[in-house]
């Protein structure tokens, strides 16, 4: 995974910084895999964390092909259309999104889940592989984003 696409996947993290100190965060990625060889998301064993921040990177994506189309993929056409644009997207450029659909540190696909207009979820199914309690789950809503200042 490039460094571009890991400073996504902690973006959640870096919220609020401004464009210049995510530029200097990404070339602090770069630096510290160049001097120890080891990437700072690198893990031997799958874990939450993982997910977590892999989640907050796909939250990302999806929020930029709502900003671009004016809607969130249906469940239907799920995370493979920040990959392939499906074609009722209006403005859609697959490399801006995700370069692959993603897998959870498990193995498995994460679900996502939409009504295409206001709402999306989300979900690794976590260590178990089973639908519970224990997930790891990220949810969004454009009333959310029309609720942040300034927007």
């Amino acid at each position: 995974m490039s460094t571009i696409r890991r400073l996504f996947a902690v973006v959640g993290v870096l919220a609020g910084l401004t464009a210049a100190s995510l530029v200097l965060a990404a070339t602090g990625f770069e630096v510290w895999e160049r001097v120890t060889g080891r990437s700072i998301l690198a893990s031997d064993q799958p874990n939450p964390i993982k997910a977590e921040a892999d989640i907050k990177g796909i939250r990302v994506a999806i929020e930029m092909f709502r900003r671009d189309n004016g809607f969130y993929p249906s469940t239907q056409e799920g995370l493979a259309a920040l990959v392939t644009c499906p074609e009722r997207a209006l403005h859609c450029d697959p490399m801006a999104y995700l370069d692959r659909v993603p897998i959870d540190p498990w193995q498995r696909d994460y679900l996502y889940a939409s009504d295409g207009i206001t709402t999306f979820t989300i979900r690794s199914l976590g260590e178990d592989g089973i639908k519970s309690d224990d997930d790891i789950v990220g949810v969004g809503a454009a009333a959310d984003r029309m609720a942040e200042p300034g927007k």
